[in-house]
């Protein structure tokens, strides 16, 4: 597999996987733990996140676009002299402003530093003997009275989308645009494929710091379950279709591990 690592601007404490791949939560299938995340293998969750953008801290706008950009993916012409060094994809500016849930004149002036800051993303995509390097984004043109933009791509990158984007159904990526926290949009892709009634996932509280990116923040538990779990159980409950409450694994009074109870009142 193709191994791509994009630009940081700030450091590996702060980055988040974008996607897991489809295979990240295995369920066992019998006993009281429907799931567990302990075994994930983290250099499969790595290559898949390395196939874009995903180990680099995106802001929610950039964030937005991205998604927009994979849910209207044009079908390439190769034989279009247009297309064949670059395509376009054509991103709703109304829709995307009331996704957001900006408004005013801050809103354009958000989404334009948003595109900006895409532009600036250098890729490097890793194909063993050969070695690619490429921005994510190749221009942004507004177009005020039409109400769109353009968002010129490097034909090279479309495989790499189309990679992410078939893994993910229209409605799982409409969701994703809603949520206020890039943690938030972790945990519904870690919890989206056990959302079973009644199913359990257990992980171990290094591994989620692991999985969510945040090894050097939060290292109080406190915090993290202040500003990030609770955070993502209003999320989940408000913008998507999978609800969770926890119970904490607690080793001489020490927090090891945390159980997620899937699809349950929350509450206690």
């Amino acid at each position: 597999m193709a191994k791509m690592n994009t630009s940081k601007r700030q450091n590996k404490a702060q980055q988040l996987p974008l996607f897991l791949p489809k295979q990240s939560i295995q369920g066992s299938g019998s006993g009281e733990i429907e799931g567990s995340i302990d075994d994930i293998d983290s250099e499969e969750i790595k290559q898949f996140n390395n196939l874009v953008i995903a180990q680099h801290d995106m802001n929610l706008y950039e964030r937005r676009i991205f998604i927009s950009v994979l849910k209207n993916l044009p079908e390439i012409n190769a034989e279009d002299p247009i297309q064949k060094d670059s395509f376009s994809v054509w991103v709703n500016i109304h829709q995307l402003i009331g996704e957001s849930e900006l408004a005013g004149q801050s809103a354009f002036s958000e989404l334009k530093k948003a595109t900006q800051l895409l532009i600036k993303h250098i890729c490097k995509i890793d194909m063993g003997n050969r070695v690619l390097q490429i921005a994510l984004l190749s221009s942004a043109e507004y177009y005020k009275r039409e109400g769109k933009i353009e968002l010129r791509f490097d034909v090279k990158l479309l495989p790499y989308l189309l990679r992410i984007k078939n893994e993910f159904e229209p409605q799982y990526l409409s969701e994703l645009m809603q949520f206020q926290s890039r943690y938030s949009q972790c945990f519904y892709e870690l919890f989206k494929r056990e959302s079973r009634k009644g199913s359990v996932v257990y992980i171990e509280l290094v591994r989620l710091r692991t999985l969510l990116g945040i090894e050097e923040i939060y290292e109080r538990y406190n915090d993290l379950k202040r500003k990030v779990i609770y955070q993502a159980q209003k999320d989940l409950v408000h913008y998507a279709d999978v609800a969770f409450r926890f119970e904490e694994k607690k080793v001489k009074g020490k927090v090891e591990g945390i159980y997620f109870y899937l699809n349950q009142m929350l509450g206690g």
